[in-house]
């Protein structure tokens, strides 16, 4: 396929992803974790002192909710009528970012024609398709995993080189604690 054909395949999808995060509405645990991260972000604001923070249950209180704190943060900049939306759209970016770097990770194990393919597996998968909208923690993971792995690569290739070495392990440590700042186990 012409490079041309892929763009709007592409673009194609992803309009369509946009459309199925617009319109799925709010899944049942959706108001539970906007509530968390709505806790977490007023307690960051509050520099620790918001003591409404402190006495939330055990159990809640240490649980790890950094990605629901920035993706209520970016939901803040929007109106409020709009938060699961917005909440859908940024799960879409890190689905779809996922799902491109699973495709990057094939491209350097085979060639561009297999991580096409992998892409449009991966795009298909109706389970993985469902959770890249509406699932909060599982996706964040498998992000984490997955570009984890690609700059392993990336820093295995370019060892040699200071910098670039460099930039890998900062990167690499950055998703690790976005990984590790979802849940713990």
């Amino acid at each position: 396929m012409s490079k041309k054909i892929n763009l709007i395949i592409f673009y194609s999808l992803i309009l369509f992803s946009i459309y199925c995060a617009i319109r799925i509405g709010i899944h049942w645990d959706e108001l539970h974790i906007i509530q968390f991260g709505e806790e977490r972000l007023k307690y960051i604001f509050s520099l620790g002192s918001n003591k409404d923070f402190q006495n939330q249950p055990e159990g809640s209180r240490f649980y790890p909710g950094t990605y629901s704190v920035i993706a209520v943060f970016i939901t803040k900049m929007f109106p409020i009528k709009y938060q699961i939306e917005i909440i859908h759209i940024v799960n879409l970016v890190f689905g779809i970012s996922t799902i491109i770097g699973i495709s990057k990770i094939s491209k350097d194990f085979f060639n561009k024609k297999v991580g096409n393919i992998v892409f449009l597996v991966c795009f298909f998968t109706p389970q993985f398709f469902g959770h890249m909208i509406m699932n909060e923690r599982d996706l964040i993971i498998a992000f984490c995993n997955v570009w984890s792995v690609y700059l392993f690569i990336k820093y295995l290739k370019n060892q040699n080189i200071d910098k670039k070495r460099n930039k890998y392990v900062l990167l690499t440590g950055l998703i690790f604690g976005l990984g590790l700042g979802v849940r713990f186990a």
